[in-house]
């Protein structure tokens, strides 16, 4: 219970320019699973390999020169999803 008063604190303290950008931020807190999962998900430690250092970079190069990617559809059809 402490926590919730220091978050209402908080929220008294704010000027009133930040209150829609707090609004907001708490909307998603309480409504999108995925963006919780995704903030409570530990940080990829791994060491990034040669081979996906250059195919970012591939990667990178091609949408700078405009080429066209590929849209989610042919990504999940191209994993077999």
């Amino acid at each position: 219970m402490v926590d919730r008063l220091q978050l209402h604190e908080f929220v008294d303290r704010l000027p009133d320019s930040q209150v829609p950008a707090a609004l907001a931020y708490l909307e998603f807190l309480t409504v999108d699973p995925v963006l919780l999962s995704l903030m409570r998900a530990p940080i990829d430690d791994e060491p990034e390999g040669e081979d996906d250092r250059r195919a970012a970079e591939e990667a990178w190069a091609a949408m700078v020169r405009g080429e066209r990617l590929l849209t989610s559809d042919e990504l999940a059809a191209e994993l077999g999803l």
